[in-house]
């Protein structure tokens, strides 16, 4: 009896420890300045990439265990004179999952993160898209503080 508890138990976690298999964490080096709707934003500066599953090429991750996973997205915005619009999706396929605006400010930075706790199969991909924009645009990169800060910010990982 306790040895087949015990082969039960070892079988039932034996696919346990992928959660760190698949995490990524990538900022903006520079400030994205004037993205165009449809753009992808291609986090370059990949502090994190365990599984190799985000691509800094595309932006894109793509998941490669089929799981319950876990997103955050991080936007800032410098203030600007004009007016301006920049809206963010963060998009499983073709799905929104979260959304961040940075819109209309002339004194003071503007702030947004989204997050999201998604079932994804291999191949299903996760990214952070232009969803509107208008006007003097700006996605804040490293350019504003000491590095390797930055201002914007998309991460996920494999709960």
């Amino acid at each position: 009896m306790i040895f087949a508890l015990l082969f039960v138990t070892a079988t039932l976690f034996d696919g346990c420890g992928e959660e760190g298999k698949y995490s990524f964490f990538a900022t903006l080096k520079a400030d994205l300045v004037n993205p165009n709707v449809g753009d992808k934003v291609k986090f370059d500066n990949v502090i994190t990439n365990n599984g190799s599953a985000y691509n800094m090429n595309t932006g894109i991750f793509i998941a490669k265990a089929t799981g319950i996973y876990y997103f955050e997205f991080v936007a800032n915005g410098p203030y600007h004179q004009d007016d301006h619009i920049l809206h963010l999706a963060l998009k499983k396929n073709t799905q929104t999952i979260g959304y961040v605006y940075i819109d209309h400010d002339r004194q003071y930075w503007r702030h947004g993160t989204t997050s999201a706790v998604v079932n994804l199969n291999v191949g299903d991909q996760v990214y952070v898209q232009v969803f509107a924009a208008y006007g003097q645009r700006v996605l804040g990169g490293s350019n504003h503080v000491i590095s390797p800060a930055s201002h914007s910010q998309f991460l996920g990982y494999l709960i």
